[in-house]
């Protein structure tokens, strides 16, 4: 049982030191420039579909069945917000307990232009 505990222990260390690292990678977001570089299609289709609800709620599974994420994995939504959140803000998504989430007004317009550059980067 203790042997169980110390490893388990050290085990959250490492993934809090992962998480810490992964964390301090993740740019700063600034009002001149929000940096775009490492979101995945799937974290710019989760912020294209909150800013198309914009105003309404939408849920875990009504997001994997709209961005074609299998049901079974319906959870890499989550992981896709926590990326949203450190670049748009804290406040930006709002939660809406046991319904799913929304875009505040404060990350509507900081979405509009993550958007805007990837616009026009791709053109």
């Amino acid at each position: 049982m203790r042997v169980w505990r110390f490893t388990h222990r050290s085990h959250r260390a490492d993934i809090a030191e992962k998480c810490g690292a992964y964390g301090s990678l993740m740019p700063e977001v600034s009002t001149e420039s929000l940096p775009t570089q490492g979101l995945t299609s799937l974290d710019i289709g989760t912020l294209r579909l909150l800013v198309e609800h914009n105003g309404r709620v939408i849920g875990r599974d009504q997001m994997a069945r709209m961005l074609n994420v299998d049901t079974s994995a319906a959870r890499r939504v989550d992981g896709s917000l926590v990326v949203l959140r450190r670049l748009l803000g804290p406040d930006a998504i709002k939660t809406v307990r046991s319904r799913g989430w929304m875009l505040s007004a404060v990350g509507l317009a900081s979405a509009y232009r993550i958007l805007q550059l990837q616009i026009d980067t791709i053109g």
